[in-house]
């Protein structure tokens, strides 16, 4: 758990209180490195901010992020390109039957 909103402590801000450093048990870095891979939660965040957290969390995937465990690890260009032609079209699927089953609702 940490205090204030995440863009503070990824944002080079050195406008942190003094009170922050002061009480902290372990060592903090700002940047990538001050949170720990498994965050339980922030404190002073913003409706809209929190928002954009949860569907930047449970809604948005990269292109190319499979949806099963199994990873295409070929190293041709042909092979990774079909690949990625083919996860594009499922993808496109998918959209088009969650934007059917919305509309049904």
């Amino acid at each position: 758990m940490l205090p204030f909103s995440p863009l503070s402590h990824f944002e080079n801000n050195a406008s942190l209180p003094k009170w922050f450093t002061k009480y902290m048990y372990y060592p903090y870095k700002q940047g990538s490195e001050c949170c720990s891979d498994h965050m339980i939660s922030f404190h002073y965040v913003k409706t809209a901010q929190l928002y954009a957290i949860h569907n930047l969390i449970y809604h948005i995937r990269p292109f190319g992020l499979a949806l099963t465990d199994h990873h295409d690890t070929s190293t041709n260009p042909q092979a990774l390109f079909d690949s990625a032609k083919k996860l594009a079209r499922m993808e496109s699927m998918i959209s088009k039957n969650d934007d059917k089953m919305s509309k049904k609702k």
